[in-house]
């Protein structure tokens, strides 16, 4: 069965909102978060069984034992 992948506007969003920081700290860091991104989503499109279930068909696109509020890390607050 072919599944399809959608990334919300929010999440792109917030995916160019961390690149500009990770940027900002050092150049070249920024493309190297979205390269990182890019590789995820791909893999969460060849292998959606592998992240957890949060909503019927959807799911988590961080598996869950990379999740990094599982290891006591907060998330970067993009907001500015």
């Amino acid at each position: 069965m072919k599944r399809t992948l959608l990334v919300r506007h929010r999440a792109e969003v917030q995916a160019s909102r961390a690149r500009d920081w990770y940027e900002v700290q050092l150049e070249g860091l920024g493309h190297r978060f979205l390269t990182e991104l890019d590789h995820a989503i791909q893999r969460a499109h060849e292998n959606p069984f592998h992240y957890q279930v949060v909503h019927r068909e959807t799911r988590r696109g961080v598996p869950a034992d990379r999740d990094p509020r599982k290891r006591g890390l907060r998330p970067l607050n993009t907001n500015r």
